[in-house]
């Protein structure tokens, strides 16, 4: 796997946000990281992942495993490259801040307007800010990699950001199920590939 790859993970519902995330979130996916690098070591005798995530604070850390999670990994290099140095970039700005648990707010409200047909344009921005969240984080990883790109691929730049704000909503207003999509639409532009 190349650093710059994300994921969207089905996490256990054995906590209430996880829970409400799937109800709310219409899917069954409640988390989303983009992975930074591998680590071998000796003394677990595993390799470790580092990732970047928002889950409780917005950090880096460890996994041994990526269980449940659906990965959209870039196939161009340089494309990878540059969503790597964005991820770096915001984990050295938001490393230590705490979670958004008030954007919960804004999933109820999107699913209440997808749920009565209300207009789309009523769920465009999130009304419940406050600290980011992991798709939040990860969309704007996205977009800052799109910046990064530009500076040397600025045609494959301008059609990811496309696909990446296809949906209109600020990185406020993402949830795990739009990162999802992002990925599929990555996939049949021939930008990404997956891996579960």
């Amino acid at each position: 796997m190349k650093p710059g790859s994300f994921a969207v993970k089905n996490s256990p519902c054995n906590n209430l946000l996880s829970c409400a995330i799937k109800i709310f979130g219409r899917s069954k996916y409640t988390h989303t990281l983009v992975y930074l690098g591998n680590l071998s070591s000796d003394l677990f005798k595993a390799t470790e992942s580092l990732i970047f995530e928002a889950d409780l604070l917005v950090k880096m850390s460890w996994i041994t495993a990526a269980d449940d999670s659906t990965w959209f990994i870039w196939k161009d290099d340089k494309i990878a490259a540059a969503i790597a140095e964005a991820t770096w970039e915001i984990a050295h700005q938001k490393d230590g801040e705490l979670y958004g648990w008030t954007s919960l707010g804004w999933f109820i409200w999107l699913w209440l307007v997808e749920g009565l047909h209300l207009p789309k344009r009523l769920a465009v921005h999130n009304l419940f800010l406050s600290g980011d969240i992991c798709t939040g984080i990860v969309y704007m990883i996205l977009v800052r990699g799109c910046e990064i790109l530009a500076t040397t691929n600025p045609g494959d730049a301008d059609i990811i950001l496309k696909i990446i704000k296809q949906n209109g909503r600020d990185y406020r207003s993402q949830r795990p199920i739009d990162l999802f999509n992002i990925g599929i639409r990555l996939i049949q532009t021939n930008y990404c590939m997956r891996s579960v």
